[in-house]
C-alpha cells in the first residue's frame, strides 16, 4: 500500500523568513521565529484554526527547538562572544539552551555554549550538540556522547521512543555537502541518507519508522 500523499497548509502569512518552528505539544498550534517585511526576528505563536492571527512573544530573539508541557525551549543568542570557540566551530559559545512559558517572559536558562539542541518528546531530557577541544559533539542525554566529529552537526531529532536521535552531518566545515545519520539504539551510529547539499528540517514520523528531512543535491 502506497503511503499518503502529505498534505500542506499556509501559516504564515508575511514577506521574509522563518528561522525556526514547532507544533504545540497539544498539535493544536505553532511556536515559530520569524523576520517579517525587513524588521528584526520575533518570536511568534499561532493557532492552526486562526493561523494568521499570530501572537509575538519575548524574548523576541531564539531559535525554537521544542515544546513540552505550556514550555517553550529556545537557543537564545548571548549578548557577546564568549571564548573557547575555534576557527571550525566560531559560533558554539554564543548560545544558551533556555525555556520560557507559552505565553512568553524571561527565559530561564538551562545549558550554556549549546550549538543545536532538539528535546525530547517526553520532556525529560534535551539532545545538545557541543564544541570541545574543537570539535562538534552530539550529547543525550547532556554528559553522554553519541557521537564526534571534526565537521558540523546540525538540525537534531529525538525518536518518539526517545532512543535515538536522528541529526544531519557535514564531514568537511568548508563545504555543505552532508548526510543524515541516526544515533542511538543498537547500532550506535547509522548513516541514513549521503550525498546531500544543506539538509534541513529533519524530524521522525509519529511511529518513529521513517526520518522526513528536506535536502538538494548541486548541480553542474
Amino acid at each position: 500500500r502506497a503511503p499518503a500523499s502529505p498534505t500542506f497548509r499556509r501559516i504564515t502569512f508575511g514577506k521574509g523568513s522563518v528561522e525556526g518552528a514547532q507544533f504545540t505539544p497539544d498539535g493544536s498550534g505553532v511556536v515559530y521565529h520569524a523576520s517579517w517585511d525587513g524588521r528584526s526576528p520575533q518570536l511568534f505563536s499561532a493557532r492552526l484554526d486562526a493561523p494568521a492571527v499570530a501572537v509575538p512573544l519575548e524574548p523576541a530573539g531564539g531559535q525554537v527547538v521544542g515544546t513540552h508541557g505550556g514550555q517553550i525551549a529556545l537557543l537564545v543568542p548571548r549578548p557577546a562572544p564568549a571564548t573557547g570557540g575555534s576557527a571550525a566551530h566560531p559560533a558554539d559559545t554564543s548560545s544558551v539552551l533556555a525555556t520560557v512559558p507559552h505565553s512568553g517572559g524571561t527565559p530561564r536558562p538551562l545549558l550554556d555554549a549549546i550549538l543545536a539542541a532538539d528535546w525530547a518528546p517526553d520532556g525529560k531530557a534535551f539532545a545538545v550538540v557541543r564544541s570541545v577541544g574543537g570539535r562538534a559533539r552530539l550529547e543525550f542525554p547532556p554528559g553522554r556522547v553519541l557521537f564526534d566529529t571534526a565537521g558540523w552537526i546540525r538540525r537534531l531529532s529525538v525518536s518518539p521512543g526517545g532512543d535515538r536521535v536522528a541529526f544531519a552531518h557535514w564531514p568537511n566545515t568548508g563545504s555543505t555537502n552532508g548526510a543524515l545519520l541516526v544515533a542511538g539504539g543498537e547500532e550506535n551510529v547509522v548513516t541514513l541518507s549521503d550525498g546531500w547539499d544543506a539538509v534541513n528540517g529533519v524530524h521522525w514520523s509519529p511511529d518513529g519508522s521513517e526520518v522526513w528531512f528536506t535536502a538538494g543535491r548541486t548541480w553542474g
